[in-house]
């Protein structure tokens, strides 16, 4: 076997987009309430899957935070994911309070 072309098969890769959160929950599994404010950088993240296209492939990007709506970048992000077609599919995971105010696009 060639495992130098070989493509890791994942079932999903998540993607952290912001640490923080609109909500302050006590038991949050992400630990928003508790770290500082940061959000993903466009080129770093491009550069990351830029590296990840040809040696994995998933079926499920999931993208996550804190709260990922509370990104500004949010769409651009996305269409980057898409561009890369390493997934089958992305999820966003969302506490959904936000969800009257996304774009159109989303």
């Amino acid at each position: 076997m060639n495992f130098k072309n070989a493509i890791i098969e994942l079932y999903s890769l998540e993607i952290h987009i912001t640490s923080h959160c609109n909500l302050t929950c006590k038991g949050c599994s992400q630990s928003s309430p508790l770290i500082n404010h940061r959000l993903q950088d466009h080129d770093v993240l491009q550069k990351s899957l830029a590296a990840l296209k040809d040696v994995i492939s998933c079926k499920k990007i999931q993208i996550l935070g804190g709260e990922p709506l509370l990104n500004p970048e949010l769409i651009k992000i996305l269409m980057l994911i898409q561009s890369f077609a390493i997934g089958d599919k992305v999820a966003i995971k969302t506490n959904g309070t936000l969800l009257h105010k996304v774009p159109d696009e989303f």
